[in-house]
């Protein structure tokens, strides 16, 4: 096996942990290529590469992440990771110019999802001012840079520019000479090393010296014959990567290669790994192969020259030999049997030892995983303690193995907090209570999906894309000025939106931004049927209620979609009971805030993931009312940020309004979506029985909390308050495709 190709895993895996005890081990990899150990040949072949390739976003950061290319332009790895962020929001998939679309097909006209459509989108949104819809040569604006970004940008600029005209230079017809003179210059302009790598100049210039006098050798008219510079450039980045380098052994540390003889050479420690069914390969010849087909005396054998090795590394051991397989599938766990030369092994062993399958003490099975409890429990893979020296898998283990009890972890460990709130602290506390308690109190955060971003043309939008863009033409009808929903307002949007390269190309973009316009459209029609206005203006919120238990309370925030006397909550999502419970918190904070005005609000999303809009128009029955709903939600979220609550707004409702068994269906099919993440983080596998016996806190009487366990009185109190509240009549609105 090729060593070489996952060298780094294995330097990773010695690199120790020292905030764990864990001490790094040296280890050195013996049978690297040349270009492995050189990796300023790197460069080289990955300039190269760009040659037949499309200019992929993903293939030039990969030469931009290289260590002697950010040294000449002076980027950091961070600094690559944020310009690759940078370029996904302008839509860059593939090609650097929009002659790259034309070779491959498309129109020359289409400039989006370029590398210079991408740069020219940072340099306007850097240069003009924010909100800014049109830049200079028809440019969409894009982020808002400044400072020490701007010159980065500017860095990474020079570097698309540079690789850019040599890869052009390269990409013409020339003699080998010619052609490696331009490679040179390449590398040249594109890396720079310290000054102790400086020794990789003179192993480049040697490599690419003895490639051209080999294209003399082999040709006496080489200095005048053109050759195509892709079949140039393959057969250069295939030198550089198979030449063999050094030997490494006898360096005193850990030394990795793949099998070599060993015969006559001691070593205290000879570790063999991967000795599985592919050991000694297939065994069956290849058609073409005439030696295997008609074997003579003397010929070699690939098999036989195997064993040798393998025997050479079994007798070069002197205090241990370690001998690895895979010894379980890692699909099924089934067994697997060992390769032919491990089980002969085995055999010899047994026939020394007197032992058998059954009497094997010198054979360990290990489980896979280092937080395995087997590989935690003294004696149990053959050593007097655990057999992982890692003290913080040794701790996790130990946490993992203790019984979880949903919901209970927390009580007790958070006191009841009795400071202002803020609207959002609200919204969440009573729309998502464990996202209340596990963000907003104890300050966590939930991984993302890591999914990166696609360099291929989009031929559609993925459902996040699409909610993004209809969430964004929203804001630009809100925020018009002159406010309305002007076609002018959303048509420029969706121009802009496809100068960024957000949308497909060409016809399928057409497609794609008349669905989305509808849909836009839809909305807005069923928020103006309900009486909304779109006169934008927002409302700072800065009041004291009082709380029973807890005296005065301050609430501070801000609504931003304030419009005449409404507040507006407009969604591009899926209309959603927990947008009701927002308004709701918004209009009570806005009635105690300013008495003096008669408000209510509108709450739009759509009809069903496919098309149409509804709505509904809320109104607070008073400003008693208002007063008596702030102080009920300010007393929900305390609690909810003292202990687990596995209800969201709509899980919360359906126990409310239909009771336990129409909870247990909702909850199987809650649990299964993506928007039930920060509860399934919470309480894991946890029986919705369970959860439903935990004890309810004891201040809460039954005439105003009902009665059950916590999640059963939260849940009443929650939207009797809500229905109590709110004014009896309420208008609804719903708006078709045909519409």
């Amino acid at each position: 096996t090729d060593v070489a190709t996952f060298a780094p895993l294995l330097e990773a895996a010695f690199a120790g942990a020292p905030e764990h005890g864990v001490p790094e081990v040296p280890v050195r990899t013996a049978d690297r290529t040349l270009g492995g150990e050189t990796p300023l040949f790197d460069v080289a072949a990955g300039v190269c590469g760009l040659l037949e390739q499309r200019w992929r976003r993903d293939e030039v950061l990969d030469v931009a992440r290289l260590p002697a290319v950010r040294r000449r332009f002076g980027f950091s790895a961070d600094d690559v990771n944020s310009i690759d962020q940078w370029l996904c929001s302008t839509g860059v998939r593939w090609g650097l110019t929009p002659a790259d679309h034309h070779r491959a097909g498309l129109p020359e006209a289409l400039r989006a999802h370029t590398m210079q459509s991408g740069l020219d989108q940072l340099f306007a949104g850097a240069a003009l001012e924010t909100g800014a819809m049109r830049g200079p040569g028809d440019v969409a604006p894009t982020g808002d840079l400044e400072g020490d970004d701007v010159a980065l940008l500017g860095a990474f600029a020079d570097f698309v520019t540079t690789i850019g005209l040599h890869v052009e230079s390269l990409s013409q017809p020339a003699t080998v000479p010619q052609w490696i003179t331009r490679l040179r210059a390449a590398v040249s302009d594109l890396a720079r090393l310290s000054e102790t790598d400086a020794w990789q100049w003179g192993a480049l210039d040697r490599e690419l010296s003895v490639f051209s006098e080999t294209a003399r050798l082999a040709d006496a008219h080489h200095d005048d014959t053109e050759v195509d510079p892709t079949q140039l450039a393959n057969l250069v980045v295939a030198r550089l990567g198979a030449r063999p380098g050094r030997a490494r052994f006898d360096t005193g540390a850990v030394t990795v290669s793949s099998l070599a003889a060993q015969r006559g050479v001691p070593r205290r420690v000879v570790v063999v790994m991967g000795l599985d069914e592919t050991f000694m390969g297939s065994g069956v010849a290849p058609n073409d192969d005439l030696v295997a087909a008609g074997p003579f005396v003397g010929d070699p054998d690939a098999r036989a020259e195997l064993r040798a090795l393998l025997l050479d590394a079994v007798l070069a051991a002197q205090d241990h030999l370690l001998l690895v397989s895979t010894g379980f599938d890692v699909r099924t766990n089934e067994d697997v049997a060992p390769a032919v030369a491990l089980a002969e092994l085995v055999d010899v062993v047994d026939a020394l030892t007197g032992g058998g399958p059954s009497a094997r003490p010198w054979t360990v099975d290990h489980p896979r995983q280092p937080w395995n409890p087997r590989a935690l429990q003294p004696g149990a893979l053959g050593v007097a303690g655990p057999w992982t020296f890692h003290r913080g898998v040794a701790a996790l283990s130990a946490r993992l193995r203790q019984p979880r009890v949903a919901g209970a972890v927390l009580d007790g460990a958070l006191v009841r907090e009795t400071g202002d709130r803020t609207l959002g602290e609200l919204v969440r506390g009573v729309t998502r209570p464990v996202e209340a308690l596990l963000r907003d109190r104890c300050g966590m955060a939930l991984p993302g999906t890591g999914d990166e971003a696609s360099t291929a043309l989009p031929l559609g939008l993925e459902s996040l894309d699409a909610w993004n863009l209809r969430d964004r033409l929203l804001g630009a009808v809100l925020s018009a000025d002159p406010p309305g929903a002007s076609p002018d307002v959303v048509g420029e949007e969706l121009d802009a939106v496809r100068r960024r390269g957000l949308l497909p190309p060409l016809a399928l973009g057409d497609r794609v931004a008349g669905d989305l316009g509808l849909q836009v459209d839809q909305l807005l029609q069923v928020a103006m049927s309900l009486g909304a206005t779109l006169h934008h203006a927002g409302a700072v919120i800065d009041v004291d209620t009082a709380v029973p238990g807890s005296g005065l309370r301050r609430v501070t925030g801000r609504i931003a979609q304030v419009h005449g006397d409404q507040v507006l909550r407009i969604t591009p999502s899926t209309y959603r009971i927990d947008q009701e419970l927002a308004a709701w918190v918004e209009l009570a904070a806005l009635t105690v805030a300013f008495p003096e005005q008669s408000w209510h609000a509108v709450v739009v999303g759509r009809a069903d993931i496919t098309a149409g809009a509804k709505g509904r128009r809320l109104s607070l029955a008073s400003v008693e009312a208002a007063h008596e709903a702030l102080a009920v939600i300010i007393d929900l979220v305390d609690r909810a940020r003292c202990d687990v609550l596995p209800l969201d707004a709509a899980l919360s409702e359906t126990l409310h309004r239909k009771g336990v068994d129409a909870l247990h269906s909702a909850w199987a099919n809650k649990r299964e979506g993506r928007s039930a993440h920060w509860i399934n983080w919470a309480v894991g596998d946890a029986d919705l029985d369970t959860l439903l016996d935990l004890p309810a806190w004891d201040d809460t009487p039954d005439d105003l909390w009902g009665t059950g366990g916590r999640l059963e009185r939260w849940t009443h109190r929650l939207w009797t308050a809500f229905d109590t509240t709110t004014a009896p009549v309420t208008a609804k609105a719903t708006a078709t495709e045909g519409d």
